[in-house]
């Protein structure tokens, strides 16, 4: 990593957190540089070095925009849209109780659509966070680089001298499974209602609110939780036909109220940096190759880092659902 302008994507697109400030919480946080979460999740992935950081936005306000050039394809751009609001509703209502402040986030979902096709940010120019839904598997797996058993990919552009997240872009796999919206009761798997714990059926129904409102917590700066809280709205994997992450547990709550402990300021600017890009055919939108320029802030150059998360799909019973 070069301090001029490096831009470093995570090689391995698995999971890239952080351990936490408390060893009595399981929740993981995301942080820059190179430390891996243990593939049987049985701790969070360390601070590597002193120059590490956890990441975090610097504000509660930003805004998020659907693409029509990588749109949905077996719900409506509406119906999505109505999804993240409730998603984000249900982070943006943690209450940290007591004198800790409440980050209470307000992520508006804008009903104009962007021209995104893959995901990037731009150092130089305007910038949009944006939701792209991938239908063909080749495209997924071949084109992207993705996980065939991801449901979903989310990448957090930010400052690696402090971790501070000025980009985030979302990608769906379509491909994974039937996408839908499930009934608060149970996913319909043909005829049979799953339990909310999910069917395991592999290509079965996938409730889109339960794969983002866990992609909204990488939005947030949160990593995937360790393997003995399976109930987390964090865990890293999830069934076909599950619902239980669409409803956060308290590991969630304190891991999202312990990133955000210090506050937040009451007032904020949702705009992207360097201002809103809708139309990603210009080389000024943040949705185009990775590494088009660094970004200068406040004088001199920083490096800017993006960290891949992804949500594994496994057949496997989660406890306590």
């Amino acid at each position: 990593m070069t301090h001029r302008g490096a831009l470093a994507l995570a090689a391995l697109l698995v999971v890239s957190v952080g351990l936490t400030t408390s060893r009595a919480s399981a929740y993981c946080r995301m942080v820059t540089g190179s430390g891996r979460q243990p593939s049987d999740y049985s701790t969070c992935a360390p601070l590597a070095t002193d120059h590490d950081h956890y990441l975090f936005w610097s504000h509660r306000c930003s805004e998020i925009s659907i693409s029509s050039a990588q749109p949905p394809h077996s719900l409506t751009t509406e119906q999505v849209q109505q999804v993240f609001r409730d998603a984000i509703a249900t982070w943006s209502a943690v209450d940290c109780g007591g004198i800790d402040p409440s980050p209470h986030f307000m992520i508006d979902v804008l009903t104009d659509l962007n021209a995104c096709t893959r995901s990037g940010h731009n150092g130089r120019g305007n910038n949009v966070n944006s939701i792209m839904f991938v239908a063909d598997e080749r495209e997924w797996t071949q084109t992207r680089g993705w996980s065939p058993v991801a449901f979903a990919v989310t990448l957090a552009w930010h400052l690696q001298e402090t971790g501070e997240i000025v980009d985030v872009d979302m990608e769906i796999n379509e491909g994974r499974g039937t996408w839908t919206i499930c009934d608060a009761g149970g996913c319909d798997d043909g005829g049979t209602i799953c339990p909310l714990s999910g069917c395991g059926r592999d290509g079965g129904p996938v409730d889109l609110q339960n794969v983002i409102t866990h992609e909204l917590g990488h939005y947030l700066g949160m990593g995937h939780t360790t393997a003995e809280h399976v109930d987390a709205t964090m865990y890293a994997s999830a069934q076909f036909g599950e619902l239980t992450m669409r409803d956060l547990a308290t590991d969630d709550v304190a891991g999202l109220c312990d990133a955000y402990r210090d506050g937040l300021p009451d007032t904020c600017d949702p705009t992207p940096t360097g201002g809103l890009a809708l139309d990603c055919q210009s080389h000024d939108c943040g949705c185009g190759v990775p590494g088009s320029g660094p970004r200068q802030e406040q004088g001199p150059w920083v490096g800017l880092g993006a960290i891949g998360i992804v949500l594994l799909a496994r057949v496997r019973r989660r406890r306590g659902a």
